[in-house]
Parts: structure tokens; C-alpha cells; sequence
């Protein structure tokens, strides 16, 4: 089965240039190259573009993420590319982790997980009569939201004490 197959009738895309705030309900696959906060339902995947940055809470059946998810997600599958930074608590059935891929977070395994197949269902109805109170912009920003440049932070951070373990070794330090 093409993974790209939506359950619905159509694929939703978040352009790169565009920053959305509020509460989604999607029927089928979402490509997402911008910047989405809040809560998030797909009966479909769900995929975070390179560039592409979801903060908030994912419902959904497949979570691929090649950009920055900082947040909660509960999906049957999650899968975290390469370039992919997953930041928060995951429940999930099943997660992959392709080389380079960076899962900063915990991994749990509770209620939402059973709840998982009912709530998936009951997505794709309410996508159909949503009336979704979105604020879009075009200014490529989420209010001064800089979670997503955290990991990175992280990873210079420990740059930096490994550099200078080695310039000063350990008598000096």
C-alpha cells in the first residue's frame, strides 16, 4: 500500500511560507512544509516536511516527521527520518528512527493507545463538519516560538564541552 494513500479524498499542504494556529481536523494525509501549532487530528499521515514544524498535540494514524515535531503525539506508527527531531512524549505502536534522526523526549504507553482506533474514526467525521478557528500569517513565525532551535542548542552545547575536554584535558579543567 502506497503510504502516501490518503483514507480521505484529497491531501492537505502547509506551504513553506505559511504559519497556522488553532485546531485541525483533517480526513486524509497532510503535507506540512510550514509551521503549524495547536492540536492536530489526521485520520491519515501525517508528514512534517524538511523546513516543517508542528508544535502542539498529533493525532493520527502515521506520524513521518523530516522536520521538527516539539509536542505530544499519539499515532499508530511514527517514523523519524534522518533529518527529523521529534521533542515530547510519544504513544505509538510503532517507531522507527532512521540514522541521524534525533528523539529528544519519552516514550509512553497508557489509555490513549487503546483509545487510538476510536479516536481515528471519529477524526474523519469531524473533519467534515469542522469549523476551524485558524490564525494564518505569512511571516514564517509562531509568535517568537524558538522550541524547535532547542535541540540544535543542545547539540552545540555539548560541542563545546567536548572541545574543550580535549583542548584543556581533565587536570585542567
Amino acid at each position: 500500500m502506497n503510504p502516501m494513500a490518503s483514507k480521505g479524498n484529497g491531501i492537505t499542504f502547509i506551504s513553506a511560507q505559511t504559519s497556522i494556529e488553532g485546531d485541525i481536523q483533517l480526513e486524509s494525509t497532510a503535507l506540512i512544509a510550514g509551521k503549524l501549532q495547536g492540536k492536530i487530528g489526521s485520520a491519515g499521515q501525517i508528514k512534517i516536511e524538511l523546513g516543517g514544524e508542528i508544535s502542539g498535540e498529533v493525532s493520527c494514524d502515521e506520524l513521518r516527521v523530516c522536520g521538527v515535531f516539539s509536542g505530544r503525539v499519539c499515532c499508530n506508527k511514527l517514523i523519524i527520518t534522518s533529518s527529523g527531531v521529534v521533542d515530547g512524549e510519544v504513544a505509538s505502536h510503532q517507531m522507527d528512527i532512521y540514522e541521524g534522526g534525533q528523539f529528544i523526549g519519552q516514550r509512553i504507553k497508557g489509555p490513549e493507545l487503546d483509545a487510538l482506533p476510536d479516536m481515528l474514526k471519529a477524526i474523519a467525521p469531524a473533519a467534515q463538519r469542522s469549523d476551524a478557528h485558524l490564525y494564518a500569517s505569512e511571516s514564517g513565525s509562531l509568535r517568537g516560538d524558538n522550541r524547535a532551535i532547542r535541540p540544535w542548542l543542545y547539540v552545540a552545547a555539548a560541542t563545546v564541552v567536548i572541545a574543550l575536554g580535549f583542548s584543556f584535558g581533565p587536570e585542567q579543567l
